[in-house]
């Protein structure tokens, strides 16, 4: 099994894993906690987070059942 790894985030199960787990229970996301985006680095000039797209729920928030 591959290992989902992100900025700060490990995950023994890959990313489509994951979001069929969730979905069974319609729960929010675990990484972006229901955001859509997270913060993946600081910008160039070092005063603010560079945010990205959440690869586990594809920017949704949420696993609908």
């Amino acid at each position: 099994m591959s290992k989902l790894t992100h900025s700060h985030y490990s995950f023994s199960m890959t990313g489509e894993e994951i979001r069929e787990a969730f979905k069974r229970t319609g729960a929010i996301c675990p990484v972006c906690h229901g955001n859509g985006y997270v913060a993946v680095d600081v910008n160039d000039a070092g005063d603010g987070p560079v945010y990205d797209n959440c690869w586990v729920c594809n920017s949704e928030g949420e696993f609908k059942k």
